[in-house]
């Protein structure tokens, strides 16, 4: 259950995608058509954002070998904690692929297994003034647009 003010984000390693159920379907619409298929128990994990501090941007870069789109989540995690930071710091190791639910309820994936998301994260106290929380980022590169995603 989510506290007032607060979201839930998804996102799972992507080396816990079957890659032998792992079939790119993509609609003429740009949705992807197909639920991430997970390898046994795995799903997707949750972490809660304060609601305003959540932003996603997508800017094409183009360069000698054609266009690329740098993608960047970021948001903030309320609460410094001893156990979220060692999690935070072992979540830097890994790769990701996210699911986000835009302002206006469409569900978009970010990162696919063969461009998955990198991870960091940076704590702070904000000051007398400020917020008791960590700055959360996934970034990556891929060839194309972020998918909507729709599994049938």
């Amino acid at each position: 259950m989510n506290l007032p003010g607060v979201l839930t984000l998804r996102y799972a390693p992507y080396t816990w995608i079957d890659t032998a159920l792992y079939d790119r379907l993509v609609t003429s619409v740009h949705n992807w058509n197909e639920a991430i298929p997970f390898i046994d128990e795995y799903d997707w994990l949750t972490m809660p954002l304060l609601h305003r501090s959540r932003s996603f941007s997508e800017n094409p870069q183009r360069t000698e070998q054609g266009v690329h789109y740098e993608h960047v989540l970021e948001g903030v995690v309320p609460n410094l904690r001893p156990a979220v930071s060692g999690l935070l710091e072992e979540m830097e190791q890994y790769r990701y692929v996210c699911f986000l639910t835009d302002r206006n309820g469409k569900p978009w994936l970010i990162g696919t297994y063969d461009h998955p998301m990198s991870f960091s994260a940076e704590a702070t106290t904000g000051g007398d003034a400020g917020l008791n929380s960590y700055r959360i980022r996934f970034f990556g590169q891929s060839p194309r647009r972020m998918f909507g995603y729709d599994p049938a």
